[in-house]
């Protein structure tokens, strides 16, 4: 596939993509998020409009006028270097802690000095180095933890993997699924993805239950393209979804073999013994672990003869005759091919989204991973 030279994509790759975690555990292999000092609040870097809030000197300055700015700041570095030593050299978190070390070290000097002329340079500097760290760690086929969802055959909530299919280099980045998390029909009857029952499954239920507040911040509305099927041609409309599913030309973008294109269901999405709910059913998996899943993209089928020319289709209209316009949706099978289905049918649920890179950093850092 070509690949855009613009963006860091997915697309491009070659088959048997290698795709590694950017999520940092400890030594025993567990999230050092809860090993010594806590994050809390401290990091709220950036506001709604964007602007970087530095916690550090704010912190600094309260803690001078206190009386209290060498005990403050040997105990926040004291922490910060134990939470560094946690961590694997060079991992994301490790980074993160090394640059927060400088960062307080450099509001130290300047509120020591008495003075906050260097304050801005600072800022400027903090806010380069993480888009640096986004742009060389968060790159296309690396796992990101966003959001619980069940995972278990019990029901049990595990952090939801995601693949970032695309960064775009603004902070921001595509994110899809590693798992089909869920299984649902695409809609009893209809394969436009509008009026799609899946469609208001993914931004309610799923969106409400996946993600709690905090994490909707960092989730970007996407206005993304869909085409309706007609009788003779077809027509283009935009939505506007914080959740979706990927269209079929996007698969075949951001994948560049069948192989790669093929997915897991959780342990969850393929329990018979769960009662589905109104939207959701089970996901079927084959001899290697796999299942089907939806695309939003609709599909036109045509049972027909083919001795007769088309324009008899518009003579013969009725379900039973021998043109028959059938509900159909693109769907990947088990074998990581595309085709198309029978709206009504259950398959699994691999859903896409888009996120502010700079947020995500912020929140993951100070709310530690249960």
């Amino acid at each position: 596939m070509r690949r855009d030279k613009t963006h860091k994509s997915y697309a491009g790759r070659k088959t048997g993509l290698k795709i590694h975690s950017v999520n940092g555990t400890g030594p025993d292999g567990v999230s050092s998020d809860n090993k010594g000092f806590t994050i809390g609040g401290l990091f709220r870097f950036w506001d709604a409009g964007n602007k970087i809030n530095n916690p550090f000197l704010k912190n600094m300055q309260k803690a001078a006028e206190e009386n209290r700015l060498e005990e403050y700041f040997q105990h926040t570095k004291r922490n910060f270097e134990e939470s560094y030593k946690s961590y694997k050299a060079g991992s994301l978190y490790a980074v993160f802690y090394e640059m927060f070390i400088r960062d307080i070290e450099e509001a130290y000097r300047i509120i020591k000095n008495g003075g906050e002329e260097r304050e801005l340079k600072m800022l400027q500097e903090h806010d380069r180095m993480i888009m640096k760290i986004i742009d060389e760690r968060m790159n296309a086929g690396s796992i990101i933890k966003f959001g619980r969802y069940p995972f278990g055959e019990d029901g049990t909530e595990k952090p939801v993997k995601w693949i970032i299919l695309e960064n775009f280099g603004d902070g921001t980045a595509l994110l899809l699924s590693r798992y089909c998390l869920d299984a649902a029909e695409f809609s009893p009857n209809t394969n436009n993805w509008e009026s799609s029952r899946i469609r208001l499954w993914l931004n309610k239920d799923f969106y409400n239950k996946a993600f709690n507040g905090k994490e909707r911040v960092s989730i970007i509305e996407s206005c993304i393209e869909c085409v309706k099927k007609g009788f003779l041609w077809d027509s283009k409309y935009t939505v506007n979804d914080n959740v979706f599913l990927l269209s079929k030309e996007e698969a075949e973008k951001y994948f560049c073999s069948n192989e790669e294109m093929r997915c897991r269901p959780t342990p969850y999405a393929t329990n018979f013994n769960r009662v589905p709910g109104y939207y959701t059913g089970n996901a079927y998996e084959d001899e290697d672990g796999m299942c089907s899943y939806w695309l939003r993209s609709p599909v036109r089928y045509w049972g027909y003869s083919s001795y007769v020319v088309p324009v008899l289709k518009l003579l013969f209209l009725s379900d039973d005759s021998i043109f028959r316009h059938v509900n159909r949706a693109a769907y990947v099978n088990t074998r990581g091919f595309i085709s198309g289905f029978y709206t009504n049918h259950s398959f699994g649920v691999r859903a896409a989204l888009r996120i502010n890179l700079k947020k995500y950093i912020a929140f993951m850092l100070y709310m530690p991973e249960k």
